[in-house]
């Protein structure tokens, strides 16, 4: 059985009505032993390097078919995750995430968590409004945003006065 496995199925086991202090202790046990040495979604990520060259990611877009092994992942997050640190973006922040599903997302999105950044991730269907309320309502002051939807997030942010930096990916 796969450690995830092993993890999901020990879980399921627990007494849902124990007091919390019990069932968070029981959960840490169980986290020690199936993932040893993860104790943060930071600490997977980093733990990506272990995997080296085994395919990732394989995507497959107009233009052709990408795959990409865990190292390249994890080296490619960690570039843009210093990228992100170097233009400001803090531990602790927040920023929204506006790109189709596909490589460069997974990879951004793993930067932010290297970063320690909460992601705020958007629905690439969404209309200028939906965008500028999300925007508002989470209060993230940047968005990501890959080049395809660059129009609506400019829409969006037009009525923000500025409280919203966007940065393209």
């Amino acid at each position: 059985m796969a450690a995830g496995e092993t993890m999901q199925a020990e879980t399921e086991q627990l007494n849902l009505t124990s007091p919390a202090p019990e069932a968070e202790r029981a959960v840490a046990a169980l986290r020690a032993r199936v993932l040893p040495g993860i104790a943060s979604l930071r600490d997977l990520v980093l733990s990506l390097e272990v995997r080296g060259e085994a395919t990732a990611i394989q995507a497959f877009t107009e233009q052709g078919a990408e795959e990409i092994s865990y190292a390249e992942l994890l080296a490619r997050s960690r570039r843009i995750a210093a990228r992100f640190a170097a233009l400001g973006l803090e531990p602790g922040g927040k920023a929204g995430l506006l790109a189709a599903n596909g490589a460069d997302w997974i990879v951004c999105r793993l930067a932010l968590i290297l970063c320690d950044v909460t992601c705020v991730p958007v629905d690439t269907d969404i209309s200028a409004a939906g965008l500028q309320a999300i925007l508002e309502n989470s209060a993230a002051p940047r968005l990501l945003v890959a080049a395809d939807y660059r129009e609506l997030a400019e829409q969006a942010v037009e009525g923000l006065d500025g409280r919203v930096a966007l940065w393209p990916i």
